[in-house]
């Protein structure tokens, strides 16, 4: 690292602070050499993360830090898939963490109740609805407006559409994402 002087005279300094010297000049004969005395250190593990701190901090030891994942971050809080059937009044309210829900209409929807999760959490729940052999049935509920729209599901027999009930932490947010999503064959 040089100063980024020309010519023989540089006017550079680096100044440091107290516990902290500096030997060089930063050229290629004489490089900065920063030293930090005494250099204190300290690492705790979490549940999640191992650290280990070796070394003395000398330059034919030096410190090294490394950490290992001692497990998931939080294996709890994984979607987790629900076959279903729906009519009527449908209670989420059950629910305790993100969950995809395959829900076949079976007659018209005409309320939804979702969970109050924990603030400091957010997640989706992932609804696929598919509308049964007879189609026609209608999403009435009120309070899932998206853009001051309500919901309207594919009425086609057998139709698909993807809804996601989005909770934010503090409220939840209800949108229609893909509406008469074609099966992929095999699925």
């Amino acid at each position: 690292m040089a100063c980024g002087c020309k010519g023989s005279s540089c006017g550079c300094a680096i100044e440091a602070g107290r516990g902290v010297s500096v030997t060089g000049s930063g050229s290629a004969g004489r490089p900065f050499i920063i030293n930090a005395d005494p250099v204190v250190l300290q690492v705790s593990d979490t549940a999640t993360v191992e650290l280990t701190l070796t070394g003395d901090g000398t330059s034919s030891n030096p410190l090294q830090l490394e950490a290992e994942f001692a497990g998931p971050t939080d294996p709890a809080w994984q979607d987790s898939v629900v076959q279903t059937s729906w009519s009527g009044d449908v209670d989420l309210s059950g629910l305790t963490q993100p969950t995809t829900i395959r829900a076949t209409i079976v007659g018209d929807v005409t309320s939804l109740t979702l969970p109050t999760w924990d603030s400091d959490k957010a997640g989706i729940i992932h609804l696929v609805l598919a509308q049964d052999g007879t189609g026609g049935h209608a999403w009435t509920v009120d309070e899932t407006f998206a853009g001051g729209n309500p919901i309207a599901l594919s009425s086609d027999p057998g139709a698909r559409d993807y809804v996601a009930c989005h909770w934010t932490g503090q409220q939840w947010i209800v949108l229609p994402l893909a509406m008469d999503v074609m099966a992929i064959p095999g699925s």
